[in-house]
């Protein structure tokens, strides 16, 4: 419709509808009002478009149609025009029939391609009507039209297809975490996220299909753990069942091998990554580990009645001789444990203490408090004046008279094991003990073996007590020979099987 001084010219209106349904509704048009709306053809994509971009309370969301419409300036330039008429009142509204809904949503129409115009029209709820710029529009949930009313005050359209427009309102963008059936998502601006996502301190990680990554996760050659409840990425110490597990403070992957905590060792399995806990062998050495803490074991363990030693460094298991301090120590070469006792050690042998120190080769007198003392002729080693009443007038061994050597404890001349107790006719009771080099026979001394205080086996050291004398005096005997029956069928022979006591105490005793 167009004006034309006093004269109306009323040309035929060409009607195209939009993909909206939007119905442009003739009306009565004052003198001094001109309305005039141009609708393009859906083949021309390249007119000037208006997006309609919904709003509801605070969250703005793009509709999904676009309601093309050209402006006054370039009606010249298209096919059809239609023209509505515009009556003379300030406002013309047309009605939905049901207005039960109070939540009002506004709709901005924003000319994309004439952004200079700065114009907004506000679609608001035909009951509130308003003489400004804007024009609002309001929802209603059960028009039985499916119509939105405009109302401004230059014209007046209903808007029909609302459950299109209804559907674009409530599809928001999303943001942030989102739960959905019982999987946890993370959105920006509407993106799904996958893969990785660093939330302050914590890393999170998003699989292909986005759902938030819990439990065990493979990354190539390493394994992760994410945390079933939070979905956080594990770092440091993770208990499961009853192993330990370590994840690196930085990266994250599950630690294997060995790893360094303060002045502690720890081995984590490089298959399963648990914490290693009891005996490690690596290569040719052992190694122990706490069966509680899972600290790499140093210095002394006692396992059962064995002791074993490793390395204050290394940590491996101890073989072989070790010294310590003034003393030394052997370890068996195979099973590690410390040797005690009589031991053959490239063909020597060596005589440990209970508690692992090697018996030096030292010597002493059977009555220390006397020391030396006095010897009589007839009771002195070998051939001497006084002894001639013997077979031979030979001395197998010395004589500890109770006079001039008193005391009743009997100690130890020599470090080394007792291998015989038993009695014969001349010997009486008597203690065999061999050292690696020696044999000493202990005889004489005891009435009855109730005054033997040593065991058959049992690892004596130089002073150990062997028994207690109640008798003249103790009688010692010293030979190489092992077997002590071949020795004692010589002991009325100087053949050298039997050999001096005094010399070889003495003798001992300035050497060591």
């Amino acid at each position: 419709m167009y004006k034309s001084g006093k004269n109306w010219i009323v040309a035929p209106l060409v009607f195209l509808g939009l993909a909206v349904g939007v119905n442009i509704n003739n009306a009565n048009v004052s003198a001094d009002t001109t309305a005039q709306s141009q609708t393009t053809d859906s083949n021309q994509a390249n007119t000037n478009q208006q997006e309609v971009v919904l709003s509801s309370e605070n969250n703005k969301v793009e509709a999904n149609s676009t309601t093309q419409v050209t402006s006054e300036n370039v009606a010249n330039n298209q096919n059809s025009v239609s023209q509505n008429q515009v009556s003379d009142s300030e406002q013309s509204t047309e009605k939905v029939s049901q207005t039960n809904q109070s939540n009002t949503q506004n709709l901005t129409v924003q000319d994309q391609s004439n952004k200079s115009t700065n114009e907004s029209t506000t679609f608001s709820n035909s009951t509130n009507n308003q003489s400004t710029a804007n024009q609002q529009v309001s929802d209603v949930n059960n028009s039985s039209t499916n119509e939105l009313v405009v109302t401004n005050a230059k014209y007046s359209t209903s808007v029909k297809s609302y459950a299109a427009v209804k559907t674009q309102v409530t599809n928001q963008v999303k943001n942030g975490w989102q739960q959905e059936n019982g999987s946890w998502y993370y959105f920006n601006d509407g993106q799904q996220q996958k893969g990785w996502l660093q939330g302050g301190d914590d890393w999170y990680y998003f699989n292909n299909d986005g759902v938030m990554q819990t439990s065990w996760l493979q990354g190539g050659n390493d394994w992760y753990y994410f945390n079933p409840t939070s979905g956080r990425m594990q770092k440091s110490w993770l208990q499961g069942g009853k192993d330990w597990y370590y994840f690196n403070p930085t990266s994250g992957h599950m630690q294997k091998g060995w790893l360094q905590g303060g002045n502690d060792w720890y081995y984590f399995s490089p298959t399963s990554g648990h914490m290693q806990k009891g005996w490690l062998q690596g290569g040719n050495d052992w190694y122990y580990f706490s069966l509680t803490s899972g600290h790499m074991q140093k210095g002394w363990l006692q396992g059962g009645n064995d002791w074993y030693y490793f390395s204050p460094t290394s940590g491996h298991m101890q073989k072989g001789w070790l010294q310590g301090g003034n003393d030394w120590y052997y370890f068996n070469p195979t099973s590690g444990h410390m040797q005690t006792g009589t031991v053959n050690v490239d063909g020597k042998k060596y005589s440990f203490k209970n508690d692992g120190r090697m018996i030096k080769d030292t010597w002493g007198w059977p009555f220390p408090s006397v020391g030396e003392g006095y010897f009589s002729g007839a009771q002195l080693f070998g051939v001497n004046p006084g002894g001639e009443f013997r077979m031979n007038g030979f001395h197998d061994g010395l004589d500890f008279g109770s006079i001039d050597h008193p005391g009743s404890a009997v100690h130890a001349v020599h470090s080394g094991v007792v291998t015989q107790i038993g009695y014969i006719a001349g010997l009486e009771n008597y203690v065999v003990v061999r050292s690696d080099a020696y044999t000493f026979v202990y005889q004489e001394a005891f009435s009855n073996k109730g005054n033997i205080s040593v065991k058959v086996g049992q690892q004596i050291n130089t002073g150990d007590v062997i028994g207690y004398r109640d008798t003249s005096h103790l009688h010692l005997g010293i030979t190489r020979e092992t077997n002590v029956m071949k020795a004692i069928a010589n002991s009325f022979n100087n053949n050298g099987t039997w050999l001096d006591p005094r010399a070889l105490i003495k003798n001992g005793i300035a050497n060591q």
